[in-house]
Parts: C-alpha cells; structure tokens; sequence
C-alpha cells in the first residue's frame, strides 16, 4: 500500500538563524512530514535523552507537539535529527513560525530554545463548507430562479396596485406611472404607459375613463322640445299647473265620464 507524504529538509541552529528553502503546505493536510538537522554554531547537536518539544505560532493561535508522544521522533542513527509529523492544528492559513525547545540535564530541567524557522499555508479549496457536484444543482438552479421570477411579479404587482390606487388632478410636472388616474379638464383618464408633461388626452398614453358633461341651459323645467310630446308627459305635467297629483286625476276622471255614452 503507497504511504504518500510531502517531505521537507531543514536546517536549524540554536544560535542563528538558518536559510532553509521556502516551503508551503495546505490547510487540513495529514501528510506533511518535517526532518530537522539541528547544530549548534554549525556544530551537530546531541539530542539523545533530551526532550524536543516544537512551538507553532500561527494566525488563529498557537500549538505545540512533543516528543513524548505528540508527533516529534528523534532519530537514533542520527543524534541530530528529529522528524516532526506535521499535525493540522499545528498550522492554519498564512504565515506559521516556529522553534524548537530543546530540554537536557538529568532531569531534563535545563532549557535552551533554538532560532526560528518559518513557513507558509495556503487555505485549501476542500473543506467542510464544499459543495458536492450533483444532478440535484439544476434543479437548484431553476429552482432559485422560479423564486426570483416569483418575487419580481410580486413586486410588479405590488407597484401596479399602488399606481391603480392613484386619482389626482393632472400636473404637467408630474410622472405618472401605469395605471394612474387623472382628472382633467373635468374628464378623467388611465394611464397607460408611463409619461411626463404630456397631458391628456393624448390617447397613445391616457384612456378615457369618463367624459365630462354638458351644462344645462334654461329654467331647469322640462323642455317639451327635447322630450316627446306625444307621451304625454310634459304635456300633463303643464295641466298640473301646481296642483296635486290626486286632484288632477280626479278631475280628469269626471271629464272622461263626460264623454262616455250609454246606449
């Protein structure tokens, strides 16, 4: 079975710093593997029985692994040498520094921390927020569109009402919207398309609603020249002559029995 790691060789003093190769790894990587050869103005380190414990310093807080069974192994072949399996929480994107506290003595009470080495992570695409590639984005797709469609009528709708709800006197400095209503020299309109400054009843944007009506002349009597005479109507309502309505019928019951013949 492959075992597929990044690999990375560095060289560390505890006095000064070292120019190791600029390197990177991704956020969330398991499989960053670091080989530190540590000296000491040069000259090799004996790190048998001592106790390496590696500090990170990153931009969400910091992190340490250990030797004692926290991903820090020190090479037997090799007494300077120590292999740091790179955990995740030890690094996070952007730039992560880190030194060595190295602890010697029988007791492993004496301290000596090494200089700093340094390295970047990048953010990975991959992650928990990730959206898995499916049929179902299509239909998503439409969906969200079906909602924004949906919403635009509503809107549409909404502002339609609004301009229907609109009666107002016609101002020539006025916008009006579709659907508003205008009164007009007495006349009222529909808009039907939106304008400015032009005034009904240009028919390309106004529609009569109600036309304004005639002025009466004369007296306010009816006019038998306007109403049929042969109804009857004017005509009687002359003989009236401001009687009672009962009075007249009576009368004209006793003129007709006038004329009735008996054989």
């Amino acid at each position: 079975m492959g075992d597929v790691k990044k690999r990375f060789q560095l060289a560390l003093d505890l006095k000064r710093p070292a120019g190791n190769r600029d390197f990177e790894v991704v956020e969330g990587d398991s499989g960053n593997v670091l080989e530190i050869t540590l000296t000491d103005d040069g000259a090799a380190v004996d790190l048998q029985g001592c106790r390496v414990v590696a500090v990170f310093s990153k931009s969400n807080g910091t992190a340490s692994q250990d030797t004692e069974g926290n991903g820090i192994t020190l090479m037997s072949g090799r007494k300077n040498t120590l292999i740091i399996e790179l955990y995740p929480p030890s690094f996070s994107p952007g730039l992560v520094e880190c030194e060595l506290l190295v602890f010697s003595g029988e007791a492993q009470d004496v301290l000596v921390t090494s200089a700093r080495f340094n390295f970047k992570c990048k953010k990975g695409i991959a992650g928990a927020s990730t959206l898995l590639s499916r049929n179902e984005w299509p239909m998503l797709v439409n969906m969200l569109k079906s909602i924004e469609q949906a919403v635009e009528a509503e809107r549409v709708r909404q502002l339609e009402h609004e301009a229907a709800s609109l009666f107002e006197e016609y101002s020539l400095d006025k916008s009006y919207a579709k659907m508003n209503k205008v009164a007009y020299s007495g006349s009222s309109y529909l808009c039907l398309k939106g304008c400015t400054g032009i005034a009904p009843p240009e028919p390309q944007y106004w529609l009569l609603i109600a036309s304004k009506g005639l002025d009466g002349t004369g007296t306010g009597d009816m006019r038998e020249e306007v109403y049929a005479y042969s109804s009857g109507i004017v005509k009687d309502a002359k003989k009236l002559n401001g009687k009672e309505a009962a009075d007249y019928a009576l009368a004209a019951v006793r003129q007709r029995a006038k004329r009735l013949t008996f054989y």
